[in-house]
């Protein structure tokens, strides 16, 4: 029975709902950082700084966002300056590049896909 949901939510290219919830949030964060979210969203995320006294690959990529160090219990994990950036960090360079909503919202719900479909 799983098998053939599976199936069918393939053909109508549907997203399971975790895959969705990860589109919402990666899209609001890309609306911030394009200046197209409300303020209140867009105060919340900053990118990442690079660390003083230490030279990292990572430091390259202008697309990171900064995770707020924090003790992670299940509500500051779930709050949208955390998990936002979590997910934005957790998404290839090439998406986070997308200067615009429709191709961005575009090629991420092609990734989500293949991450969900392809496995």
């Amino acid at each position: 029975k799983q098998w053939y949901q599976r199936r069918v939510r393939e053909r109508l290219h549907f997203l399971p709902v975790r895959s969705r919830i990860k589109f919402k949030v990666c899209t609001l964060i890309h609306k911030a950082l394009i200046g197209d979210a409300p303020s209140y969203l867009c105060e919340s995320i900053s990118p990442r700084e690079p660390i003083e006294g230490r030279v990292l690959r990572s430091d390259d990529d202008q697309t990171k966002l900064e995770v707020p160090a924090t003790h992670y219990t299940i509500t500051k994990k779930r709050a949208f300056s955390i998990a936002g950036p979590v997910l934005w960090n957790s998404l290839p360079k090439n998406i986070r590049e997308i200067p615009t909503v429709n191709s961005f919202k575009r090629s991420l719900k092609t990734h989500l896909f293949e991450e969900v479909y392809n496995s």
